[in-house]
């Protein structure tokens, strides 16, 4: 019973989050990116346009400790339960932000990773906010 009443709080976290960031001006949120990730369910997908996908790339990989595969014409690599897949673009028209919300038992140390790969980390709450180098937002949430 408890541990079905904090599963429902967290996926009304997540709707709540992303109905707000939806309503925000000039937000290019995917509402299918709103799931969030939990150990006992699948991995969540998340798709970056990008112009510069190797220092994405790199930046996923000193962050999360990822190995990135080459997939028909884009890369994978899995973190924290999600794969994100960058898909190089050569116009900035098709580049959209999206917000991955992520969970884990280390916040501490994952935040350190972040800063070390050059990411910006803000405290909000009991979670922290990350830029990647393209401007996506990375929700970082312990689990």
């Amino acid at each position: 019973m408890k541990k079905s009443l904090i599963l429902l709080a967290l996926v009304a976290y997540f709707v709540i989050g992303a109905y707000s960031v939806t309503r925000t001006k000039g937000s290019a949120f995917n509402a299918a990116n709103a799931q969030p990730s939990n150990a006992n369910l699948p991995a969540v997908q998340f798709r970056l346009f990008t112009q510069q996908p190797e220092a994405l790339m790199k930046f996923y990989s000193a962050a999360f400790n990822t190995d990135w595969q080459a997939v028909e014409g884009s890369y994978q690599g899995e973190v924290l339960n999600a794969t994100v897949q960058v898909i190089p673009t050569k116009t900035k028209n098709r580049t959209r932000r999206v917000t991955l919300p992520l969970r884990s038992d280390d916040l501490e140390s994952h935040t350190s990773n972040l800063l070390t790969a050059g990411g910006s980390v803000r405290a909000q709450g009991a979670s922290y906010v990350v830029n990647d180098p393209d401007g996506n937002l990375i929700v970082l949430a312990r689990q």
